[in-house]
């Protein structure tokens, strides 16, 4: 199957290390068709061929290191992130998660 993996309020990961993750996590779960994406205020990962096990693993490795960032960063910068954090795996055919719907400015 191929799948999404949403990622709400995500630690704002600089480009080289948000390429280094995705990199990272392509070599730790075997997958060549795996990429990492942002769209603020949401980040995502596209998974191709891959089981609903191995996305819950990369779930749960993808916050552990947000939080670690979130965590190192609130300790020697005060700066606070990953208040909300939550990852949402989707199928094809699933729409995005309400929170990752872009919201146009009222005018």
């Amino acid at each position: 199957m191929n799948a999404t993996l949403w990622i709400r309020d995500p630690y704002p990961f600089r480009y080289e290390e948000y390429d280094a993750l995705q990199v990272a996590l392509g070599k730790t779960f075997g997958s060549s068709s795996l990429v990492y994406l942002r769209e603020w205020p949401v980040d995502y990962v596209s998974i191709e061929h891959t089981t609903i096990t191995t996305c819950k693993q990369i779930a749960t490795t993808l916050k552990a290191i947000h939080l670690q960032q979130a965590i190192l960063d609130k300790k020697y910068t005060g700066r606070v992130y990953c208040q909300e954090l939550e990852i949402e795996i989707q199928k094809p055919g699933d729409n995005r998660p309400e929170w990752a719907i872009k919201k146009d400015k009222e005018q």
